[in-house]
């Protein structure tokens, strides 16, 4: 029996860039992450467009999670963000650990 990967079933590398391909969207990812990483994981999702990474360490068992939505909103329905200028895309980030 194979079982699936909890962190998401594509690498994170190969998600990002079949990300960027089917959606035509620039991928900011963290440049830090609060722990040492022992594993990675990704999923990609058409309906609601989003790129889900996950950051592991199996030692502390700690987890961050990023997920990458597209804004499929019409712009004038949501309000801007303070302090951003991202307009297409949201991002919400999930950290668990000990």
């Amino acid at each position: 029996m194979i079982m699936a990967n909890p962190l998401g079933n594509l690498n994170q590398r190969e998600a990002v860039i079949m990300f960027k391909k089917k959606f035509h969207k620039k991928v900011m990812l963290p440049t830090y992450i609060p722990f040492v990483t022992t594993d990675t994981g990704a999923s990609l999702d058409e309906i609601p467009k989003t790129l889900t990474i996950s950051y592991h360490n199996k030692n502390s068992k700690s987890t961050l999670i990023v997920t990458i939505m597209i804004n499929i909103q019409p712009k004038n329905v949501l309000p801007p963000l303070p302090m951003s200028n991202v307009k297409d895309f949201i991002v919400l980030a999930h950290v668990m650990g000990n």
